[in-house]
């Protein structure tokens, strides 16, 4: 093979790597999209909806003109503090990033909500694995 031919092949790999890499991150952009429509439906990643709040608690949201069905949106910083990031080339994920008011950690704040109840958001691996099946169907069909 000449220079030449390996420079070609050089760049078509440069290339190929750029569009995996801008595919996953488009994948979990369209991933994090479902999991801030399914939280401000009321459900977690399964599809299944959030337990009730207590009735005392629903009381107290009521009086302060708050949902009483839960969406883990009090305030929206955790929600909206979710992000894709770049974790090395071909490693992507999605995740809650900075602090609320007082200073804790939005990613505290999302593990201590899914340890109790069922207030599961974050994706698991077959979820993925159906969303990139999809945006490849839909790719092909482009």
């Amino acid at each position: 093979m000449s220079i030449e031919g390996l420079e070609q092949l050089d760049k078509y790999f440069v290339d190929y790597r750029a569009a995996v890499s801008n595919m996953l991150k488009e994948i979990m952009s369209e991933s994090l999209t479902e999991i801030v429509s399914l939280v401000n439906s009321g459900r977690n990643v399964f599809g299944e909806s959030f337990q009730p709040y207590s009735l005392s608690y629903q009381k107290q949201r009521r009086k302060k003109g708050l949902r009483t069905t839960p969406n883990m949106q009090y305030t929206s910083a955790m929600i909206n503090s979710l992000q894709v990031s770049r974790r090395s080339k071909y490693v992507y994920t999605i995740g809650p990033v900075g602090s609320d008011r007082t200073g804790t950690s939005n990613a505290y704040k999302l593990r201590e909500l899914e340890q109790h109840k069922n207030y599961k958001i974050l994706f698991w691996s077959d979820r993925l694995k159906k969303i990139a099946d999809e945006y490849w169907k839909n790719l092909k069909v482009q």
